[in-house]
């Protein structure tokens, strides 16, 4: 039975800059939508017996009182084999790159040696919005096994042009 793709029915991005009297705003939006992505750390986590730590939801797992769960009995043989509840609509967006910026007019502006200042503020990877349970929709090869989401970062900074 085919559940899925890992190939995005579109992959999109957009970006805009805004200059509003000496501040400078610019954002870099990109994402996918339609792909799905295999989530092995959620199913491992939900496995008993191994030497992993054990998730929450397995506290909500199926016994005689508790019939109407998700989530199957623990010793149950489904719990070590794949199962398509770990296939999660993997389509998101991220705030790829924010950048704040503030010029200071032009020193000695009709002199030879004239030179322009700026200050700035940049983040990225700043923010997902996603529906994926994991760390980051974004893996390779549609499998993720719980590697460390694309860090964040921030960037503070000034340039001076001559």
């Amino acid at each position: 039975t085919v559940l899925g793709s890992i190939q995005p029915d579109f992959i999109y991005g957009f970006s805009s800059i805004v200059n509003y009297k000496r501040f400078d705003f610019q954002a870099v939006f990109g994402g996918t939508y339609g792909n799905e992505v295999y989530n092995m750390l959620r199913r491992y986590l939900e496995r008993t017996g191994d030497a992993y730590n054990m998730s929450t939801t397995v506290l909500d797992a199926w016994t005689e009182d508790n019939p109407s769960t998700t989530v199957p009995h623990i010793n149950s043989a489904k719990i070590t084999r794949p199962d398509s509840r770990y296939i999660e609509d993997a389509s998101f967006l991220k705030l790829r790159n924010l950048t704040i910026g503030y010029s200071i007019p032009a020193i000695r502006p009709n002199s030879e040696y004239a030179f322009n200042f700026r200050f700035f503020v940049s983040a990225r990877n700043l923010y997902t919005w996603t529906k994926y349970r994991g760390y980051d929709p974004e893996v390779a090869n549609g499998v993720d096994l719980g590697v460390y989401p694309t860090a964040r970062s921030f960037l503070f900074g000034a340039s001076l042009t001559f």
